[in-house]
């Protein structure tokens, strides 16, 4: 995936997009928000910052962590 295809989106954005991949708030630190999703075979965690624009690094790593194992 190329860095300059995924557009720009803040942390609040971010959650959205992981509410659409099922998962769901844990809780909130002063500017992180745990997410979680507990699939048949294991739990995903996650921490997004709460800024007004994430840095494709982040964001991609977040992904990556993410992405379901094959």
């Amino acid at each position: 995936m190329r860095i300059d295809s995924i557009p720009k989106m803040s942390g609040e954005q971010f959650i959205e997009l992981l509410r659409l991949l099922k998962f769901e708030e844990v809780t909130r630190q002063g500017i992180h928000v745990v997410m979680a999703r507990q699939s048949s075979e294991r739990l995903s965690r996650c921490v997004v910052p709460l800024l007004s624009e994430l840095k494709y690094e982040t964001m991609l790593g977040i992904l990556e962590k993410v992405r379901p194992k094959k």
